[in-house]
């Protein structure tokens, strides 16, 4: 089974060292988008004047969809998510909301939420200390049941098709023999 936590994220959320700081982070996905939109949260540093942008450079893992391998600029927002609940007979829901929402964000993601496309989400969590690293990435969600107003977006990230998805290993007839009997 793959393991999508590090060992030093592993060991951060084991012994709670004072001065260590993760850095959880969403990037949305849309073809209306130009670029994904991709949000920390953190205060950030401050990183443009014209328009006042304050947020983090961290690298995206070499496999990613979009500017692989890149260092790219993840914006300063106030982000709650709430990780998927084990509950019976349901598929695995993120809820997520963004407070303070920058106005060309909120546009863009207007614009994303009345196509029929869906808006993929890929949830990561960077170390201070190694902001080149992906130390926790939940990836393949979409997002729905998307609301907002001035201040806020909220929505359910989840797992399209769960069910039917081909599980980690291929069995075989010829690996495994007594599935053919």
């Amino acid at each position: 089974m793959i393991d999508p936590w590090s060992a030093a994220i592993k060991e951060a959320y084991a012994s709670a060292p004072s001065g260590e700081v993760i850095w959880p982070t969403l990037e949305l996905r849309h073809p209306t988008l130009p670029v994904p939109a991709r949000i920390v949260v953190d205060h950030g540093e401050k990183l443009g004047d014209d328009p006042l942008v304050y947020g983090r450079m961290l690298r995206i893992e070499a496999d990613a969809p979009v500017d692989a391998g890149e260092v790219v600029l993840f914006v300063s927002c106030n982000l709650q998510a709430v990780p998927p609940a084990n509950e019976e007979n349901q598929g695995p829901e993120m809820t997520l909301s963004i407070d303070n929402v920058p106005g060309d964000l909120m546009e863009a993601l207007n614009n994303a939420v009345t196509t029929m496309a869906p808006i993929d989400v890929v949830y990561r969590e960077y170390m201070k200390d190694d902001p080149d690293t992906v130390h926790f990435m939940l990836e393949g969600m979409t997002l729905s049941r998307v609301t907002a107003n001035m201040f806020r977006i909220e929505g359910k990230a989840g797992f399209l098709d769960l069910f039917n998805r081909q599980f980690l290993v291929d069995y075989s007839a010829e690996e495994h023999p007594s599935l053919a009997s």
